[in-house]
């Protein structure tokens, strides 16, 4: 009885593997996330191909039959393993898996290395789809001393109840038309129904679906008809007296009767619908993965590739097949790749998840901008045994954010900066000139006749004409100045540091005069227009700069008041409350 429920916990991890495979992009793929479970797997795992041929075994394989995987790689393990006598059904039982891709059950004699014969139990799986294509994944579990005990078990009807009775899963008997002719206490705690109950009705009966009472009632008549089991495993749906359904995982054997006694089916039901769910949800992972907008790649803490999702393969530009078993990165240059790793890898070293943004490139040197996260994968031990990056290209959305940076600060007309930007600008040329103990000059302008021009040839020869003073005015300045266009026909030149007084007044000079050639602007005739400048000097005028902007702003005023196209400094450093008193500057 021990030996069936090892077999339901095989099957079991049987069935994991087959669904993350599925799901997967082949077996190199798949046995390349799981080979923790495959090598630690308490029994024998041969995967062999649409030939028999062996393409691998594990450590559990090399135990049980004393080869080793070097010696077995390309050999057909039937001829190895399978005694003669054997080889036609155990040779049909794997070409009807590959048929009909359901686990398939055996029992074989097989042989050792060293010519001794082993009882095993066999399971078959298949993966893949289309018969070169197909892998067939068989495990075997050493009976030979289990299948002693079984027949032990049949002669004592008393050791048989006692062991039915201790164990959390339901052992049953019935006879070949699915009858109970035994059903073990378990069954009450499982499903609600006693033991009495349960007699009374057939296997058939407690199942929840017509089509899981069909698949048993055409396996009882196989047995009826052939005197061999079909299929001795079924994960199907039973009936609980609360009126729900438990998912279960049955395992029948045929038992041979006592002379002048028919044969029996023997199973053990065992509620599996946690493990199915968990089974789902894994599958639902991994076609959540598999369709991930984002790029997926699961590495070695070498950064060894193992799993890279469709995604990753359009975003990087290289397929599955070019990237599984070696060591990639989208990171760029060798530069990045410096900055990546001297961020990344003491942030998982803690075992923290990384998160970064870098210049990448895909495959052709075409280049994009990253955004990548590093999670750190723990075993048991807590010691790392995976990486899983995901990759998104966000160049278009960083583009973007740039562009609403851009319009955010910087005027659309004429590419310079805007009110907002002028006044940050101004803040911390202040905050500068203050630690260095310098001066700097703020000169507010405002353009002189552009109303009439606006009103009589129109918006468009407008902002021709603004577009054409920001270049004339930009021209005449520094690169360390920051010329600005504050609102629709008013300028702002931030100036600094200003080692003389008169620096201003000279800048103010050549930006009159920059205005002193026609605008070529309307259709009609060229036109001309000229500028008011105020200047506002830190710290002699104000230090605050909304007092400053203000000084130069006064300042610009009395200059228009003055005539016009000229500049003004504004006078003496009086409260901005009392009267300015302006200065004309020489032109």
């Amino acid at each position: 009885m021990e030996l069936g429920i090892a077999l339901l916990l095989v099957a079991l991890m049987l069935s994991l593997l087959v669904v993350q495979q599925r799901r997967g992009r082949g077996l190199k793929d798949a046995a390349a996330r799981y080979r923790v479970f495959y090598e630690a797997a308490p029994v024998a795992i041969v995967v062999s191909d649409h030939l028999h041929r062996v393409l691998d075994w594990n450590d559990a394989a090399e135990k049980l039959f004393g080869w080793s995987r070097e010696e077995v790689l390309g050999r057909d393990f039937l001829d190895m393993l399978v005694s003669k006598p054997a080889l036609v059904d155990f040779q049909d039982a794997v070409t009807r898996t590959m048929q009909t891709t359901s686990v398939t059950t055996t029992l074989t004699h097989n042989l050792r290395r060293d010519g001794t014969l082993l009882l095993c139990d066999w399971r078959h799986a298949v993966i893949g789809k289309g018969q070169t294509d197909q892998v067939v994944v068989s495990m075997a579990l050493d009976v030979t001393d289990a299948r002693h005990t079984q027949a032990a078990l049949r002669k004592s009807e008393r050791r048989f109840r006692s062991l039915a009775e201790t164990t959390n899963d339901i052992i049953w008997t019935a006879d070949l038309h699915g009858r109970f002719t035994y059903v073990s206490p378990s069954v009450e705690e499982q499903t609600g129904f006693t033991a009495r109950e349960v007699l009374q009705i057939t296997v058939q009966d407690c199942l929840a679906s017509p089509e899981a009472r069909r698949m048993v009632e055409d396996e009882l008549e196989y047995v009826r008809q052939h005197g061999k089991l079909r299929r001795s495993r079924f994960e199907l749906e039973q009936r609980r007296r609360d009126g729900g359904t438990d998912w279960v995982d049955i395992v029948m054997d045929l038992l041979e009767g006592e002379p002048g006694e028919g044969r029996e089916i023997v199973g053990i039901t065992r509620k599996v619908t946690a493990q199915r769910q968990l089974r789902e949800a894994l599958a639902a992972r991994v076609a959540a993965i598999e369709e991930a907008a984002e790029g997926v790649s699961i590495r070695t803490t070498d950064g060894v590739v193992e799993y890279v999702n469709p995604a990753y393969e359009r975003l990087t530009g290289y397929t599955a097949e070019a990237l599984v078993g070696k060591q990639f990165h989208v990171v760029g240059d060798e530069e990045e790749r410096e900055k990546f790793y001297g961020e990344m890898l003491p942030a998982l070293q803690r075992g923290e998840t990384w998160r970064g943004e870098m210049s990448a490139a895909r495959r052709g040197g075409d280049r994009y901008i990253a955004a990548v996260t590093v999670s750190p994968i723990h075993a048991e031990d807590d010691q790392i045994v995976r990486l899983v990056s995901i990759v998104r290209d966000v160049t278009e959305e960083r583009h973007m954010a740039r562009e609403l940076e851009r319009r955010a600060h910087y005027d659309e007309l004429t590419g310079l900066p805007n009110r907002a930007l002028f006044f940050d600008r101004l803040h911390e040329r202040i905050r500068q000139a203050r630690r260095a103990g310098e001066g700097l000059a703020l000169l507010f302008m405002d353009l002189d006749g552009f109303k009439a021009l606006n009103d009589t040839h129109g918006h468009q020869a407008g902002d021709r004409a603004l577009a054409e003073v920001a270049r004339r005015f930009n021209a005449t300045l520094r690169e360390s100045d920051t010329l600005a266009r504050v609102s629709g026909d008013e300028f702002a030149v931030l100036l600094g540091p200003m080692p003389h007084p008169e620096h201003a007044g000279q800048v103010a000079a050549k930006l009159l005069a920059s205005l002193e050639a026609p605008l070529d602007v309307t259709d009609v005739e060229p036109a001309v227009l000229g500028v008011s400048i105020g200047i506002g000097r830190y710290p002699e005028d104000a230090e605050a700069p909304e007092l400053l902007l203000k000084c130069a702003d006064e300042a610009m005023y009395a200059a228009k008041e003055a005539g016009r196209n000229r500049y003004h400094f504004y006078a003496g450093s009086d409260e901005l409350r009392q009267t300015p008193k302006p200065v004309t500057g020489v032109d």
